[in-house]
């Protein structure tokens, strides 16, 4: 389990590095809930070994109150990860 630390791109960068140590390239299964699905669905996209993705509450159209917040608190990228329609949704559309 590991914390979404500041964009969904930085939070797969850090899953590669302790799937690689961790299953040293065997499949593995992903369990994830809310921006976690969206990390999922990106790592599943690179060349992880992912087997199975389960998901609960995950947000692939985006959310439209990340707009708002992304404009108020333009510090995070995470509320830019998911805009309805932004790159980051876009891509696991």
């Amino acid at each position: 389990m590991t914390p979404l630390a500041g964009s969904v791109s930085d939070s797969v960068s850090n899953l590669n590095c302790l799937t690689s140590d961790s299953f040293d390239g065997e499949p593995y299964s992903v369990i994830a809930h809310s921006l976690g699905g969206v990390v999922a669905l990106r790592l599943a996209a690179g060349d992880e070994p992912v087997e199975r993705i389960f998901t609960m509450s995950s947000p692939f159209d985006g959310n439209k109150a990340a707009t708002m917040l992304n404009m108020v608190f333009n510090l995070t990228t995470v509320f830019a990860d998911i805009i309805p329609l932004g790159s980051t949704i876009r891509s696991v559309r």
